[in-house]
């Protein structure tokens, strides 16, 4: 008789766990998840460190000991893999999320489409993870950082010519729950490592030594006789369909490795565990699948795993059963076809799947966020480090390295926004999320606008001026009616004089909305936030604002000269 055991595991440190095999690559890319080898490795280290496990009787002891992978848990969900069988179409959700950005936007959803349907949405979905919320699914996407290293061997023969590279880690601070099966004879062993404090610190993954990996792991509620009720405590959210039918669908919850009779592999559930479970047999109708290589590294041995293919986590199989099948029956199929990890492997998480998974239609556009981490970020104790007045000089002077040194590459960043504005606008009307540059004004006013705005551009850089200035003349703007052609300049359809009256502190709010949210989405991308980095604070969004526009009205005047 099998039982269940919930785990729940929260990294204290940033999480390495390799997921680009044995290749030659300075970057190495990290899993989203808590594979169930990585589990299961930290629990044979506690055996060991008490003594049980040993050379010769280890392998008998933990024979029985399955551990599923573990998946970002948030506010009591336990989010799992997107399936493949759900799409969106791609320029409704920019739209949306773009729209969901703004200040004071609403938390919308949008429709999906599903592959085993009729479906003209080929788009995958953004988000990693997925539950469900009412009728709503939400997803999550585990922070990941890139962080650099380099190499400090003493021996000049191992020692690498470019010994610099880069180990993607899963940030601190996050949480995934996962479940342990196991047969009534390990549950004293399982007792004896969890201890009376029923949590125990173990470092998972690789580089140890480097400040990654330690972790708290505890369990959730007691030893569980029945797979449905680890299931709720799990937080697996997502329900199963029972109505009466004939079709058996099949979702991988986690990375599955198939066999036939003949022990070749497989990209489908084999025929006899479909017999087993449902009591006849079926054909395969639809197969939505990824495939993958099976990858980890036994320290036992020092080496790597052999790489078999694999069925990735989000892959889907229709089948149509011989008969119809009751709405009881269902309920004895998704038992007995969940209650258990099916193929190859399953001691290392391998083979989890989902029995006729009801995945709501809509997906809410934002990101569930950890309101449990949230909290206890505010609460955390906060050391204050003084900084004497050369330390800062020092930093200053760094600071400024840096930016001489990306002063180029971001000027030709702008110019490149630029550029895709006037090669798109002529087909284009003013919108909210793009830039319009045209040919149309005269060497003068393009004169007269770069000199106001880069007036109010200086302002701006003024370390110790506020933001809020003077407004600019109406006076002006109202002889001057090129100011407020927005088919000729605008960006985020907020024609020269609106962008004017939001770099002085005033303008519409309607319009200030716009410019924030486009300056919002381009200082996001990876190259903005990389070269607005070191602004200062709230002026950074109007000044990327006036930097672009300079470099537009700029453009314009050498087009025109």
């Amino acid at each position: 008789m099998i039982q269940y055991l919930v785990m729940e595991v929260r990294n204290l440190e940033p999480l390495k766990i390799g997921a680009g095999g044995s290749k030659k690559n300075p970057a190495e890319p990290s899993k989203d998840y808590i594979p169930g080898s990585t589990l299961r490795g930290a629990i044979i280290s506690q055996l060991i460190n008490q003594g049980v496990f040993t050379q010769e009787t280890g392998p008998s002891i933990v024979k029985g000991i399955e551990c599923y992978n573990a998946y970002p848990y948030r506010n009591d969900k336990l989010f799992v893999p997107t399936p493949q069988n759900l799409r969106v179409d791609k320029h409704k959700w920019r739209r949306r999320k773009l729209l969901s950005a703004q200040p004071g936007g609403e938390d919308s959803t949008i429709s999906l489409s599903d592959l085993l349907q009729e479906s003209r949405d080929r788009n995958a979905l953004e988000y990693r993870f997925l539950s469900v919320e009412g009728d709503t699914l939400i997803g999550a996407k585990p922070p990941k950082f890139y962080t650099l290293h380099h190499s400090t061997s003493n021996k000049p023969s191992d020692r690498e010519k470019e010994n610099l590279f880069n180990y993607q880690a899963i940030a601190s601070d996050q949480t995934f729950r996962s479940i342990l099966s196991f047969g009534p004879d390990q549950l004293p062993l399982i007792e004896s490592i969890i201890g009376q404090k029923q949590s125990f610190l173990a470092y998972l993954g690789g580089s140890k030594g480097s400040g990654y990996g330690l972790c708290m792991i505890k369990t959730v509620g007691e030893v569980q006789a029945d797979y449905r009720e680890a299931r709720k405590l799990l937080g697996f959210k997502i329900p199963s369909k029972q109505a009466a039918g004939r079709k058996l669908t099949i979702t991988c919850l986690s990375d599955c490795m198939f066999r036939d009779e003949y022990g070749r592999p497989i990209n489908e559930l084999p025929r006899r565990f479909i017999e087993q479970g449902c009591g006849v047999s079926g054909s395969l109708a639809h197969s939505l699948v990824v495939t993958g290589i099976s990858e980890g590294f036994n320290t036992k041995w020092g080496a790597r795993y052999p790489k078999e293919t694999t069925l990735k986590a989000g892959s889907v199989l229709r089948y149509e059963l011989e008969r119809e099948l009751s709405e009881a029956e269902w309920e004895r199929v998704c038992w007995k076809l969940e209650h258990r990890l099916l193929g190859m492997r399953t001691q290392d998480g391998y083979g989890w799947v989902g029995i006729n998974l009801d995945f709501p239609a809509a997906l809410r556009v934002k990101e569930e966020q950890d309101q449990a981490n949230s909290a206890s970020g505010c609460n955390r104790e906060t050391i204050s480090v003084d900084e004497s007045p050369r330390e800062k000089e020092a930093a200053a002077q760094d600071i400024g390295i840096i930016k001489r040194g990306l002063k180029e590459t971001k000027a030709q960043w702008l110019r490149m926004i630029v550029l895709k504005g006037f090669k798109h606008s002529a087909n284009l009307q003013p919108s909210a999320d793009r830039v319009i540059l045209r040919d149309g004004l005269r060497r003068h006013p393009l004169q007269l606008m770069l000199e106001e705005l880069r007036l109010c551009m200086a302002k701006l850089r003024e370390t110790d001026s506020n933001h809020k200035s003077s407004k600019s003349s109406p006076s002006v703007g109202d002889k001057q009616l090129y100011r407020f052609n927005k088919e000729v300049c605008s960006i985020a359809d907020c024609s020269f004089a609106a962008i004017m009256d939001y770099l002085n502190g005033g303008g519409e709010e309607a319009a200030n909305r716009r410019l924030e949210a486009y300056a919002d989405k381009m200082l996001g991308s990876k190259r903005g936030g990389l070269y607005y980095a070191y602004a200062n604070g709230p002026k950074d969004r109007p000044l990327f604002v006036a930097e672009l526009l300079e470099a537009g009205l700029y453009y314009l005047h050498r087009r025109d000269s």
